[in-house]
């Protein structure tokens, strides 16, 4: 045989081989859904936006876009709407962007109480901003209010809360704003205002209550027992009830913001400390009665990840796709002790790792994107 018929040989082989090796750190053209990542570099926030097709648009610097102020308390995402506020004292604002239209809105002061009063917390869906106030009386008394501004009609309305206890943990969605309130005796209940009218609907809660949900339309209510109720937000009338091991586990005596679509729910086990992720995506199927996922998608994909960079991966958040039944998850890591890399994963609830795609920032947060 020749030699030169030799290192022919030779080399082909060496293509075949290489072909059939797996690629570390391989993408995919295309991502599996688009999203938009909320991050932070430094004390300015940006928006970034990794398309279908695997293209990762310029980040946009929502510092002067959306008029920022340097800090801000609480991110809310409603569908496509993204949401800031911030707050301290009577002093508040509100800095939104429809991501389906690049639209922003900001909202300074409003509804503002020219008694003295103090905001506790801010949320919204995507017609109403909903702020609670609190003003003390000169009893000594503190009054606590549900403020309402309708963005659509322009329009502000107020009401006093019949309050137990401190209300700081509540949730808006659709017409409807939930509040739950706990008193030192363990006295437990749900507020439920329509924010059209601001009429009120009260729910006394029984002392397994582990968390609720709400999306635009229905309450459900999970108990430590495991079972838990669908309430039709209109009449607070049962229209479902089930039970599920899953639910036993204590997750919060409150109210959670995860999102329910299609008889599915995002939900998460809280990982048992110490750990480096605290919790894992789940799915909980309602119609099935089933649970997809058994909690470790999370620890595989940094397997997978360190083998890949030679380095500790920190899970910085996750958003779960009810659509695809996939998870998009934010991570870092530093290459040396002063280069830090930013990634994005999409996982299956196997841990399989279907896109990795490195980029200059660190995910704080994630938008499932319409377009």
């Amino acid at each position: 045989m020749s030699r030169f018929l030799l290192v022919f040989i030779i080399l082909i082989l060496s293509i075949a081989c290489a072909k059939d090796e797996p690629k570390v750190n391989q993408e995919v053209d295309e991502v599996p859904f688009a999203v938009t990542i909320l991050a932070k570099q430094g004390a300015t926030d940006f928006q970034i936006d990794l398309l279908s097709d695997g293209t990762l648009g310029a980040p946009v610097n929502l510092f002067q876009k959306l008029e920022l102020p340097e800090s801000f308390n609480k991110t809310i995402v409603r569908d496509q709407l993204v949401s800031f506020h911030a707050w301290l004292r009577n002093d508040y604002s509100s800095h939104q962007i429809d991501l389906s239209t690049d639209g922003v809105m900001i909202n300074r002061n409003y509804c503002f109480n020219e008694d003295s009063f103090e905001v506790v917390g801010i949320d919204n869906s995507q017609k109403y901003l909903a702020f609670i106030s609190a003003s003390v009386e000169a009893s000594g008394a503190t009054t606590f209010s549900l403020n309402v501004y309708d963005q659509v009609a322009d329009e502000c309305r107020s009401s006093v809360i019949p309050t137990i206890g401190f209300p700081s943990n509540f949730s808006a969605r659709g017409d409807y704003f939930i509040l739950f309130q706990q008193d030192s005796s363990d006295n437990r209940e749900l507020l439920v205002y329509d924010m059209k009218d601001l009429s009120l609907d009260r729910i006394t809660l029984t002392t397994d209550y582990n968390f609720s949900v709400n999306d635009d339309q229905n309450l459900y209510i999970f108990s430590r027992n495991g079972s838990y109720q669908v309430l039709d937000l209109e009449n607070l009338s049962l229209i479902n009830a089930g039970s599920n091991q899953i639910f036993e586990n204590p997750i919060t005596d409150g109210i959670l913001d995860i999102t329910i679509q299609d008889g599915k729910m995002a939900f998460f086990v809280l990982n048992p400390q110490p750990s480096t992720i605290v919790s894992s995506p789940l799915i909980y199927d309602f119609t099935s009665n089933t649970v997809i996922g058994d909690g470790k998608a999370l620890f595989k994909l940094i397997d997978e990840l360190e083998k890949q960079v030679q380095s500790p991966i920190s899970i910085k958040t996750f958003k779960i796709n009810l659509s695809t039944e996939q998870v998009v998850v934010g991570y870092n890591y530093f290459k040396d002790a002063s280069t830090e890399i930013g990634g994005v994963a999409y996982i299956d609830f196997e841990g399989t790792l279907i896109y990795n795609k490195e980029i200059d920032f660190t995910p704080n947060q994630f938008v499932l994107r319409s377009n």
